[in-house]
Parts: structure tokens; C-alpha cells; sequence
């Protein structure tokens, strides 16, 4: 049977630089904390042994998804792994690497196989070698070789459907059960269901077609006989030999009043109708612009435009200055003609100077009797003062009277005069703006005077003949927009004359296209009643009953895939039944189990339920604590492993951490087991428990080949030492 004997590693995952173990004896340990590298030698050997298959949705485990091969801190993607394998005195060297290409994104893969009879095969011939040598699918190899920790963490939950996943995982039908779920997901059925609501939705849209088109016919039908229409004239042959009536006219029309010729083509098929129906419509719209008294028209109503906007733009400006010259001559007469404005100003200005005069006057009167009060009220009390400091002359009650003096005269005096001053400011103000009015009403009246003399000569522009200085030009307006008007009611009259011919065309064309209308629903009526018989439907009706067919084969495959489930899970389950019930007891030692029986069953999906029960039938998963359940899914890898030949020529299993969840107890039957298990097979168990590790020091009775990692680094990858003395 197929033993690993050494292990070499470059740049896989935990690794970075090339490292090499070798594994001795029936027993390797790997051991030290979480993080140093345990794991990634355990999934070296089963990458070199499958490459692709480990990792992935290919790997049917739900956390190698987004799994990494290459070691994270490379500065370039450079993997090998090499394995040696023995059996008996056979000896196989795998080797499998992978490695950026240069200016490429993609990575390649290389495998190499040496045999033991020095032969060394690579690539496809290397695979398929190493296929028959172990005899063994990756799906058997996560079964009954390697334990992966994420297979027994699954297990460990309360909920069914989760429990019932993990299962499978760990009897190595995660595929099926996937293909099971994908079918679900795909939701066919549902889709079935659309299909048949979007078909019958398309056959009603058809019936309501053809009820709408129904109704519209009619309408139409009715429409065309109100315009005179009789039923035998409602079909294509009648439509075209209408159009080519239509036609005839339309260019006798044109010849009539002198204009080019239409250019359109007489229609010879139905479908070509609706066009001539437009381009006939844009041909009398030409003629009707072509009719020369309706150029003549124009021409008269854009002369009269003319000389109303003139007529419009000379009342206007008349009245403006109208309007100012009142304003002008009105402020003149109140002021007494255009120099009183003037002199008026003049006289306030000289007045406004005597009032400043004055106040100058008062202010210094005010300023004299101030300085008066301040040097009596220094010369002593009021009543000693008999003599004026400023004339000398006797005066009693001097101070008082001079206070009197300064409070009431001469601030009253200032008072009056600083009124006086501003009154005669605001008045100044109205005359300077009396005056600044009159230059304005000027300077506007001179600008309307300018402006009538340019509408003058616009005037005399427009009837061609020259005004004298006393003409009036409104009234010469008038009497030419007297004659124009005369002149339009003549030629409204020949282009009525003409336009009645044309008018006739346009309700040949109305009824034209009435008859097209009626026409075109009646086929498309009668396509739509055809709708059942053509090709493209006939199809629809085809497929839609292929796919009711295939759904039904996907059912089929979908029971098929369940079936094969089921049966697989039974026929691994009763060969490993009594090895899983032993193992199961011998770990946890459970004092109210007597025997455990698993059982598997197909739910309604298809999918494999699976239940434990005890000898009395009755569901055991309630009462397992959690290291029961962890002794639980160990039972069933150990008893597969024993059991039936799906780990094809591996003679060893791989063991992640298998430890966790259990108890002391637990862990010392673990260690029984394993002394069993032992005598078999080769076990390589990593774990990070200090107290299994002591157990298996202690208990384990074949010899042990202890690999002690530590010190990981992201530049050199983790620290081994090597003891096989133990």
C-alpha cells in the first residue's frame, strides 16, 4: 500500500523557501500552534496528488472556494511540491508545480511521475498514470484518507439541513448533492410556468388584436361611406385605379396654373399607397403656394404689413411728442417763461447767501455773550457783579439777564435764520430740478422731431413719391393701404377660383386614404386570423412542448442523481456500520448508548437525510453533546477508512486537529482507537492540543516521527524540527 515517505515544498501557501521532511514509522505527529504551517504540509500532499480537483468549486467543499495555492508573499507565483511515495519495495516520486509565465496572466501547471521502474512521465500521461497507481477519486480521498477539519466544523451544528450537507461532504457526495440544489435553484419550473403564462398571454393579445382590429374596421368602414364611398370601392384594385385618377388631376391642376409638373410615380402596388397618399398631400401643398395671384397675395400683404407697422410707429411718436410738448410748455407758463427758471435761481442763491450772513452774525453775537457768562460766573457771586466786564457800564442782575440772553434771543435767532437758510435750499433744489426737466422735455422733443423727419422719409420710401414740408403723412398712408386693400379683395377673389380645384384634389386624396385604411386593417385582420398556421408559431407550439419534455428529463436526472446519492450513502454506510458503531462507543464511552445505528434516507427534494438512533429507534442527536458529535463524524471517517476499498492503495490517513470539541475523555479513547487503527494503517495527525500531544507520547504504543513547526515568518515560511527518537 502507498506510505508518504518524504515531502519537499516550495512557495505552497504557508511555505516560501524549499523545505523538506521525511516521514517515519507508523505514526507522524505534526505539531505547534495554529498558523505555523501544519496544515499546509498535510495540503501539500494532497494538492500534488490532485492538483486542481482540491480546491475550487471542483473540491465540493464550500471553503476551498476562494482557496490560495501560491504563497502570498512571493514576488512571483513559483509552487512545486514533490512527494515520495512507497510501496513495499516500490518507489514513486510526484512532482507538481506551478509557475507565472513570463508577460502572461495565466499560470502554468507541470506534473512529473517517476516509476519504479525509472521510467519519468509528465503532463497528461504523468495524470493518467497516477490515476492507476492510486486507484482512488479525490471524492474517495476526502473520505477515507484525509479529514478535513472543515468536513468535521460542519457537523457540529444543531440545524438538520446543515448536519444532513456535512454528511454527505464527509461521505464524499457533495456533488450530488450540489447538482441536487443547482436543479432546485434553476428554478424550471418556474420558468415552465412563465413560459405557459407568456404563451397564453401571447394567444390573448392575439384574440384582443383581432377584437380592436374588428372594431376599427368597422369604424373606418363607416367613416369611408360618409365621405360617399360605396362598398365596391373598398379594395386594392379600386385604391390604385383612385391613385392614378388622383394623379391625372393633380397635373392638369399644375398645368393649369402654370407650374412644374408633379414628380411622383402612379402607385402599381398597395403598399405603395401610403407614400403617394404623402407625397401627393406635399404636391398640393406646392401648388398651392405656386398659384401666381397667391404670390401676388403675399406680396400685397407684405406691403400692407409694412405700411401699417409705418402707420403704427408714426401715431405713436406723433402722440410722444404731443404728450412732451404739453409737459414742456406747461412747466415753461408756471415759470413764467424759459429765462425765469434761471433768474429765479439767481435770486434764491443771493438770498440763501444774506441768511448765511445772518446766522455768521448771530453765531459771533452768541459766541460773545458765552465768553461774557464765563468770565462773571469767575468774578464772584452773582450778587456782588454791578459793572458789564465787556463796556464798562453799570447793570444789575447782570448774569441773569446775559444767561436769558444766551438761552432764549440768541439761540431763537439762530434758530430762524438756520430755517430760513434751509427753506430757501429746498427751494434752490425745485428750481434745479425744474430746470434739469426742462433740458430733458427738450433734448426729448428734439429726439421725437428727428425720429418723425426718419419716418417721413420711411413713408415717402414706401409709396414712392416724395412729401413736401406740409404733407401729412398718416393720411398718405391711409390712402395707400385704401388702395392695397382694394387690390387684395380682387385677388383673394382669383385665388378662391383657383384654390377650389385644388380643394377637390385634397378631398380625393381624403377619400384615397380612407379606402388605403379600410385596406390595410382588412389585412392585417386576416394576418392576424393566420397567425395559428405560420411557421414561426407552429415552432413556438414545438418548443414549448420540447421544453415540458425536458424538464421532465431534468426531473429524471434529478431523481437519478438522488437515487445514486442515496444509494451510495446506504451501500458505504452498512459496510462501515459495525467499524462506525465501535468507534463511535470506544470514543466517547457514552454510558446510555448501547449501539449506534445511522440511518439515510431520500427527502422530497432528493437529497440524502440523514438520522442516528440508538438499538430502540429513537433519535439520538439530542442527547450527543458537541465532542459526541466531533467523536461522531471522526467514527465515520475512521470506520470508512477500514471499511470497503475506496481509498484505493493509500495505506494512510491524515488527521487535521481532530481533537477539537473533545474532552479528556474523548482524547483517551481517541488515542485507543488510533493504537488500533494503527496496526493497518499509517496516521499523520497535526494538532495544537498540549494534552492529546502528551497522550500520544504516553500512550500511543507504535513508533512516532514527531515534526515540530514554529516561528512562521512571512520571508522563510516556518520553522521545523525534526525528532525521531520519540
Amino acid at each position: 500500500m502507498l506510505r508518504p515517505v518524504g515531502l519537499k515544498v516550495r512557495g505552497f501557501r504557508g511555505f516560501v523557501a524549499e523545505q523538506e521532511v521525511s516521514f517515519t514509522g507508523p505514526m507522524v505527529l505534526l505539531l505547534g500552534e495554529n498558523h505555523q504551517g501544519k496544515s499546509s504540509t498535510m495540503n501539500a500532499i494532497e494538492w500534488c496528488l490532485y492538483g486542481d480537483e482540491c480546491y475550487g468549486g471542483n473540491s465540493g467543499i464550500r471553503e476551498r472556494v476562494s482557496w490560495e495555492i501560491a504563497n502570498r508573499y512571493q514576488s512571483t507565483v513559483d509552487v512545486m511540491v514533490e512527494l515520495r511515495l512507497e510501496d513495499g519495495d516500490a518507489s514513486y516520486v510526484l512532482r507538481r508545480s506551478l509557475r507565472a509565465l513570463p508577460k502572461k496572466a495565466k499560470l502554468q501547471q507541470d506534473v512529473t511521475l517517476a516509476l519504479p521502474d525509472r521510467r519519468v512521465l509528465v503532463g497528461s500521461d504523468a495524470e493518467q498514470a497516477l490515476r492507476r497507481v492510486v486507484r482512488a477519486s479525490f471524492r474517495d480521498f476526502t473520505t477515507t484518507v484525509y479529514q478535513h477539519q472543515e468536513v468535521i466544523r460542519a457537523l457540529l451544528t444543531e440545524e438538520p439541513r446543515r448536519r444532513n450537507d456535512a454528511l454527505d461532504r464527509l461521505l464524499g457526495l457533495a456533488a450530488h448533492r450540489n447538482l441536487i440544489a443547482a436543479i432546485d435553484g434553476a428554478g424550471v419550473r418556474t420558468n415552465q410556468r412563465q413560459v405557459v403564462q407568456s404563451y397564453n398571454g401571447f394567444l390573448q393579445q392575439v384574440q384582443t388584436a383581432l377584437n380592436i382590429g374588428r372594431n376599427e374596421l368597422a369604424g373606418k368602414r363607416r367613416g369611408a361611406h360618409e365621405t360617399g364611398l360605396r362598398p365596391e370601392e373598398l379594395t386594392p384594385a379600386a385604391a390604385l385605379s383612385r391613385a392614378g385618377i388622383l394623379h391625372a388631376g393633380l397635373a392638369e391642376c399644375a398645368r393649369g396654373i402654370g407650374a412644374r409638373l408633379p414628380s411622383l410615380k402612379i402607385p402599381s402596388d398597395r403598399k405603395d399607397l401610403e407614400g403617394f397618399i404623402k407625397g401627393t398631400r406635399a404636391e398640393l401643398k406646392r401648388l398651392f403656394g405656386e398659384i401666381p395671384e397667391a404670390k401676388g397675395q403675399a406680396r400685397l400683404l407684405a406691403r400692407r404689413q409694412q405700411l401699417l407697422a409705418l402707420q403704427a410707429d408714426y401715431v405713436a411718436l406723433h402722440r410722444r411728442r404731443e404728450e412732451g410738448a404739453k409737459r414742456f410748455d406747461a412747466l415753461t407758463a408756471s415759470a413764467g417763461g424759459p429765462a425765469a427758471l434761471p433768474a429765479r435761481l439767481k435770486g434764491i442763491h443771493a438770498e440763501i447767501e444774506e441768511a448765511r450772513q445772518a446766522a455768521r452774525k448771530a453765531n459771533a453775537r452768541r459766541s460773545l455773550v458765552r465768553e461774557a457768562l464765563a468770565t462773571l460766573e469767575t468774578a464772584g457771586p452773582p450778587e456782588n457783579i454791578r459793572t458789564c466786564p465787556l463796556c464798562g457800564n453799570r447793570a444789575d442782575d447782570l448774569l441773569a439777564h446775559l444767561k436769558e440772553e444766551y438761552e432764549q434771543t440768541t439761540a431763537q435767532d439762530i434758530r430762524q435764520v438756520e430755517s430760513a437758510r434751509k427753506t430757501l435750499e429746498a427751494q434752490a433744489e425745485l428750481v434745479r430740478e425744474a430746470l434739469a426737466e426742462h433740458d430733458r422735455l427738450a433734448k426729448a422733443t428734439a429726439t421725437l422731431e428727428a425720429q418723425l423727419g426718419k419716418i417721413k422719409a420711411d413713408v415717402a420710401a414706401a409709396i414712392e413719391q416724395p412729401l413736401d414740408l406740409f404733407a401729412d403723412p398718416l393720411a398718405l398712408l391711409n390712402r395707400e393701404l385704401e388702395t392695397i386693400d382694394a387690390a387684395l379683395q380682387r385677388t383673394q377673389e382669383a385665388v378662391e377660383a383657383r384654390r377650389q380645384g385644388l380643394d377637390r384634389l385634397d378631398e380625393d386624396v381624403e377619400r384615397l386614404e380612407a379606402v388605403n385604411q379600410v385596406v390595410g386593417l382588412e389585412e392585417k385582420r386576416r394576418g392576424i386570423e393566420r397567425i395559428r398556421d405560420t411557421l414561426e408559431f407552429r415552432r413556438l407550439d414545438a418548443l414549448r412542448d420540447d421544453m415540458a419534455r425536458w424538464i421532465a428529463d431534468v426531473d429524471s436526472v434529478k431523481l437519478a442523481i438522488g437515487r445514486d446519492s442515496n444509494e451510495y450513502a446506504r451501500r458505504k454506510i452498512r459496510e462501515a456500520q459495525q467499524r462506525i458503531d465501535g468507534v463511535f462507543r470506544l470514543l466517547t464511552g457514552h454510558p446510555a448508548i448501547s449501539e449506534l445505528k445511522l440511518h439515510v434516507a431520500a427527502d422530497a427534494t432528493g437529497k440524502n437525510t440523514y438520522t442516528f438512533s440508538g438499538p430502540d429507534g429513537r433519535d439520538l442527536v439530542p442527547v450527543l453533546s458537541q465532542g459526541d458529535m466531533n467523536a461522531l463524524a471522526l467514527a465515520i471517517f475512521l470506520g470508512l477508512s477500514r471499511s470497503g476499498d475506496d481509498a484505493g492503495r493509500f495505506g494512510f490517513v491524515m488527521l487535521d486537529d481532530p481533537s477539537q470539541s473533545l474532552g479528556t475523555t474523548h482524547k483517551r479513547q481517541l488515542v485507543e482507537v488510533l493504537n488500533e487503527f494503527l496496526s493497518g494503517k499509517m496516521v499523520i495527525l497535526s494538532t495544537m492540543d498540549r494534552e492529546l500531544e502528551d497522550m500520544l507520547r504516553r500512550l500511543i504504543i507504535p513508533m512516532k516521527h514527531t515534526l515540530r513547526f514554529s516561528d512562521w515568518s512571512p520571508t522563510r515560511g516556518p520553522r521545523i524540527d525534526d525528532d525521531r527518537n520519540l
